[in-house]
C-alpha cells in the first residue's frame, strides 16, 4: 500500500506550440506518457494564480471557456508561479501562429571533377 501511494499517478501537462494544444496525461510505471485528453489553446480563457496568505504554495490554474472553475496545473513558490504564468500566457497568446518544426539545412553535394 505504501509503495502504491508513493507512485500515485500525477497528471502531466505538455504544452505543444507546434499544434497549439495542451496534452494532459499520466506517466505509467515504465515512464511512458499516456495521453488522456487535450485542450486547444482557443479553449483556454485565462491563466490565473491562487495566492495564499499563509504558508501554503501558490497554485497555477487554467480557466476553460465551458467551465466556471479552473483546472489546477501546478503549485509552488509565488515567484516561480509568476514566471511560469507569464511564460504560459506568452505561449497561449503568441501572435506569430504555430511554430514550425525545425528544418535541417540542405547543403548541395559537391561533384568530383
Amino acid at each position: 500500500l505504501f509503495w502504491a501511494g508513493r507512485h500515485a499517478l500525477q497528471p502531466e501537462f505538455r504544452i505543444d506550440r507546434l499544434h497549439n494544444e495542451i496534452r494532459i496525461g499520466f506517466r505509467g510505471r515504465n515512464g511512458e506518457f499516456r495521453q488522456r485528453t487535450r485542450l486547444d489553446f482557443g479553449d483556454i480563457v485565462s491563466v490565473f494564480l491562487l495566492r495564499s496568505k499563509d504558508n501554503r504554495p501558490t497554485r497555477l490554474f487554467l480557466r476553460l471557456a465551458d467551465l466556471g472553475t479552473g483546472i489546477e496545473i501546478t503549485s509552488g513558490s509565488q515567484a516561480r508561479m509568476e514566471i511560469l504564468k507569464l511564460r504560459l500566457m506568452d505561449d497561449l497568446t503568441d501572435q506569430r501562429g504555430p511554430q514550425t518544426a525545425p528544418v535541417r539545412p540542405v547543403r548541395p553535394r559537391r561533384v568530383a571533377a
